[in-house]
This record gives structure tokens, C-alpha cells and sequence, in this order.
């Protein structure tokens, strides 16, 4: 099995959608993503 591969862009937008409502858990489960991974990014994103 492959990993799904994302752009940037992609990423982006669902880094700005977990920021804008707070859910990381909601947006992962709409974008069929895992939740830890929307959490490590988001993480990632609010240091820089």
C-alpha cells in the first residue's frame, strides 16, 4: 500500500481549517486523513 501523497497547497488548507475551528480531529476524519498527523503539522506550523 502507498502513502498518499499531498501538495503543499493541499497541506495548507487543512492547517488553516484545523486553526480556523479548532477540530483537528473533524477535519481529519472530512480530509480521510489521520488525526495524529493533522495534529503533528499543526503543531509544526504554529512554531514557524
Amino acid at each position: 500500500m502507498q502513502r498518499k501523497r499531498h501538495s503543499v497547497k493541499y497541506k495548507k488548507q487543512v492547517i488553516k481549517k484545523v486553526t480556523e475551528t479548532g477540530n483537528a480531529v473533524a477535519v481529519a476524519r472530512k480530509h480521510d486523513l489521520s488525526k495524529v498527523i493533522v495534529k503533528y503539522r499543526r503543531g509544526n506550523n504554529e512554531k514557524k
